[in-house]
């Protein structure tokens, strides 16, 4: 049978015997720099000086060489038998005595022997791929970088038209290079925002989102933006909290200052309940990314659901004075507004709804009159609402305010079909006041 090594030299093999020879050198010489690195693993000043290793961490982006060189070692064994990762980690990394590994593992030392060439085979091909590979690939890498970060500035613009055009640059980049880690990530993200963004539909945008997340995780398990990224689409599909908070809680083990892990941290203990830890995460995250639209609109909407409303009054209305144009702003400015007890200066601050172009500022204006007890008006702005686009759970919220009981827990049991964490936020949103006391209302609740 062919070790991998001996698939490889077959693949660069052709008619001239000269190229055939150079390719099978370069080839024996990734091996013995796969081995060097795997053995440096030990000695970590040592490691982040070899000349490879450098070369590696450039290429891969990662911060350092160590972090590098298991990247490749985990993308070389990720199809591998498990006693090659499991040989690799013991003899070379932990630099234990073979004969000793042998017996741990049940293997005669043949096989043992055997299992390990297949192993620094496969990560000396993966690194020679990485290293070497062909001339677009290595070009394509700084393409990948480009459109990631490209995506993630459109993605922190927290608007349609940024949402759309986050995916298509994720998308481009993961089409560059296929195995570009954070392209993958954002293109994670970017799904999971759609359906606030896009009003996509939960379950289609979520299982595109889990499709993502795992392929980076494929690529780095030792990620922590591919960890937090999977730890959010679980939360979103209501998967076991268990899985959930393991993802995310290796992820902030990774790095804590990911803002992905931060999110995901945020994320988890809103979904626990835990409104004061999600907004200290909320405001970590936005002292990670500071000009980011996405993180301050969050932070905004916990220091509200928390009654911090002079902050959020305050800080929109700085905002609104050197862009009126920020609606997303302007919708936390109304809820505040009316969380304050000021109805009237927040459909002052709302503007005219025949104006309005956004569903949920739209959708607050109806809560505003709603809190003036003007039934008819809310009603009537309520009908404008309906002829746009719009979350379910959104509209679920604006039957709530206009004493549509029958519509509000039709939408909201659509809403929570669609996306299981409507549950916890149906909990606690006072938009439902009026359903609390229902049997229906509490059954749909009941598993938050």
């Amino acid at each position: 049978m062919l070790t991998r090594l001996a698939r490889e030299r077959s693949w660069h093999m052709n008619d001239d015997s000269g190229d055939e020879r150079g390719e099978v050198v370069m080839q024996d010489a990734s091996v013995t720099t796969a081995r060097r690195l795997i053995r440096l693993l030990r000695r970590t000043g040592a490691l982040e000086r070899d000349p490879a290793g450098i070369e590696l961490r450039r290429i891969l982006g990662t911060p350092t060489v160590r972090e590098a060189t298991h990247l490749v070692i985990e993308r070389a064994l990720h199809a591998e038998h498990p006693l090659c990762r499991e040989i690799v980690q013991r003899c070379d990394v932990q630099n234990r005595p073979t004969d000793v590994v042998a017996v741990e593992l049940g293997l005669a030392l043949r096989s043992m022997f055997r299992y390990r060439r297949r192993a620094i085979d496969a990560v000396a091909a993966e690194l020679h791929r990485t290293l070497v590979g062909d001339g677009a690939r290595s070009r394509g890498v700084g393409r990948a970088a480009q459109l990631t970060l490209l995506g993630n500035f459109l993605l922190s613009l927290y608007s349609s038209a940024g949402n759309a055009a986050a995916l298509q640059a994720f998308s481009e980049a993961v089409a560059v290079d296929p195995r570009w880690t954070d392209a993958y990530v954002g293109l994670s993200l970017a799904h999971v925002k759609s359906v606030v963004n896009l009003y996509r539909r939960p379950f289609e945008a979520y299982a595109r989102a889990a499709t993502a997340a795992k392929h980076a995780l494929q690529l780095n398990p030792r990620s922590a933006g591919a960890n937090a990224a999977a730890g959010i689409v679980a939360l979103r599909r209501g998967a076991d909290a268990v899985v959930a908070r393991r993802y995310i809680n290796l992820a902030m083990a990774l790095d804590a200052s990911d803002p992905a892990a931060v999110q995901a941290l945020g994320e988890l203990a809103l979904s626990e309940g835990n409104a004061e830890a999600a907004e200290a995460a909320a405001l970590h995250g936005l002292a990670l990314e500071p000009s980011s639209m996405g993180r301050r609109c969050r932070f905004l909407m916990l220091a509200s659901l928390r009654g911090n409303f002079g902050h959020v009054i305050e800080e929109c209305t700085t905002l609104l004075e050197s862009d009126p144009a920020l609606s997303v702003f302007r919708m936390h400015l109304v809820d505040a507004l009316i969380g304050d007890g000021r109805p009237a200066e927040a459909l002052s601050a709302a503007g005219a709804p025949e104006t309005i172009q956004d569903p949920y500022l739209l959708g607050s204006v109806v809560a505003a009159h709603a809190a003036l007890n003007d039934v008819a008006e809310a009603r009537r702005v309520a009908d404008i609402l309906d002829a746009m686009p719009c979350a379910t759970y959104n509209r679920a919220q604006v039957r709530a305010l206009v004493a549509d009981v029958d519509g509000a827990l039709a939408t909201l049991g659509r809403a929570v079909a669609e996306d299981p964490r409507c549950r916890g936020l149906a909990a606690v949103d006072p938009s439902f006041a009026a359903l609390e006391r229902m049997p229906t209302f509490q059954g749909m609740i009941a598993a938050s």
